[in-house]
């Protein structure tokens, strides 16, 4: 009875001491294991351009990890084809691109600037089944989007892309917007500043001032002022636009009628060119024989007062000492004018980033062209190939600043740019127009008789297109 009346007692005490415990809030006396915040997982990119997802804060408390998939982000693989212009750079943007998003594959396919149209034509006439995304030299995009071969974009890709987008024009046909401008193109005029100086004239504001500038500088013993790259092809059809627009003249109307023969400043483009080799010879006759490489070669090793030519070739001239003897010499001038202070213009083209009609996964494809165009996509395009952004902020950019001589001149001259011409028979027009050039400006021909001649042609192609 005692003991029974002990052991209750026991009972009655040990209830008490458990309740004032958890009453006081005194830890259990078996430990937990503490809550470890997981990290986020970094992976970190092979080439330079940084992961432009958002990094999503991890939660107190552990949570299932979150795949893109079932965030929405498209999986699978795509195909992206482009021309080289530094071997490797679309590879390694598509190593990031995978990267920043794990399961997700990238094939990338460079083909060489002569071959791409013939790439693209051969496989969109066969179904277009090949590629999911392309680049697109903007000449091709009426060619292309007149035949159906391209998806327009929907109004928030175009939103995605438009604001403070200065090359919007080249991807555009026909209303619509057919990828997303990647790169511009404008056709730059660079100029020796000691080879002026030693000359004592300064940088031309309009073509006159132009001319007696060359003037100058053959007089200071120099053979030429210049060297253009007209050989036949698309070299004499775009150096001629370059003239013709920054003169202030048109090739066509706002009605898509050709003006060739009739607009006096094109006329006056033609014969400036015409009467620098034949008359005054400050161009070199070895223009109508040269190419746009041939042509920065021999600009920087000093022999050239003026040179005509790409974004990528000013830079050789201007920052590269394998290509250039006149670094620090070599400048951007934006191009003159007519001596009415009308022009100032030029041929200014690029590429597009677009996806085939029949894509077979568009919707990643559309994920890779945002990274393509975001920010540090133009950046690193810019540093690693020397091909320039089509967003304005970029050009004003501290880092880009800083890295790039005359920058901000070269924005603007894209603001002046001119597209080519919005016909799908761009390529035809220009396999035209080059022969007739040359008979004008190896004195086999007028400017005017060749003009004619070339519209002409040219109209009866348009013609058997419609």
């Amino acid at each position: 009875m005692l003991k029974k009346q002990k052991r209750i007692l026991y009972l009655l005490m040990l209830l008490v001491l458990t309740t004032s415990l958890v009453a006081c809030g005194a830890p259990p006396t078996a430990e937990l294991e503490p809550t470890v915040e997981q990290p986020v997982s970094e992976v970190q990119p092979t080439a330079e351009v940084p992961p432009t997802s958002e990094v999503v804060e991890v939660a107190e408390t552990e949570a299932p990890a979150v795949t893109e998939a079932e965030a929405g982000f498209p999986t699978g693989e795509i195909t992206f084809i482009a021309p080289i212009d530094t071997p490797g750079f679309f590879p390694d943007m598509g190593q990031t691109f995978m990267n920043m998003h794990p399961g997700v594959t990238v094939n990338v396919i460079e083909a060489a600037w002569d071959n791409i149209h013939e790439k693209l034509t051969t496989d969109f006439a066969a179904g277009g089944y090949t590629y999911d995304a392309v680049m697109v030299p903007a000449d091709y995009i009426p060619e292309f989007a007149s035949a159906e071969w391209l998806l327009p974009f929907t109004e928030d890709q175009v939103a995605a892309i438009t604001e403070d987008n200065i090359a919007m024009n080249i991807a555009q046909f026909e209303g619509d917007v057919w990828g997303a401008p990647f790169t511009a193109y404008p056709q730059l005029l660079s100029y020796n500043t000691q080879m002026l100086e030693a000359a004592g004239a300064e940088a031309p504001t309009t073509f006159s001032e132009w001319h007696e500038v060359c003037l100058k500088v053959v007089e200071a013993g120099n053979q030429y002022c210049m060297l253009l790259p007209l050989k036949q092809g698309r070299y004499a059809p775009m150096k001629f636009e370059n003239f013709t627009y920054a003169m202030g003249g048109k090739i066509a109307d706002e009605e898509g009628n050709m003006v060739l023969a009739e607009d006096p400043r094109t006329l006056a483009a033609c014969e400036w060119i015409r009467a620098g080799m034949l008359d005054h010879k400050y161009i070199d006759p070895a223009s109508i024989e040269t190419d746009d490489f041939q042509d920065i070669t021999s600009y920087g090793d000093g022999r050239w007062a003026f040179d005509n030519n790409s974004a990528w070739a000013f830079f050789q001239g201007a920052s590269n000492p394998e290509m250039s003897n006149i670094i620090g010499y070599s400048h951007v001038l934006l191009w003159p004018t007519g001596d009415d202070g009308v022009g100032g213009g030029t041929r200014s083209f690029g590429a597009v980033l677009s996806i085939p009609t029949n894509a077979k996964n568009a919707e990643l494809a559309w994920e890779f062209i945002k990274f393509m165009v975001s920010d540090e996509g133009q950046k690193k395009q810019l540093f690693d190939t020397g091909n320039l952004p089509v967003y304005a902020h970029l050009f004003t950019d501290p880092e880009v600043v800083e890295k790039i001589v005359d920058i901000e001149l070269m924005g603007e001259q894209i603001k002046l740019g001119t597209s080519t011409l919005p016909y799908r028979w761009e390529p035809e027009y220009e396999r035209i127009l080059g022969p007739w050039l040359h008979k004008a400006w190896l004195g086999e021909l007028t400017c005017q008789e060749a003009l004619s001649g070339a519209q002409t042609e040219i109209e009866e192609m348009i013609a058997s297109y419609e």
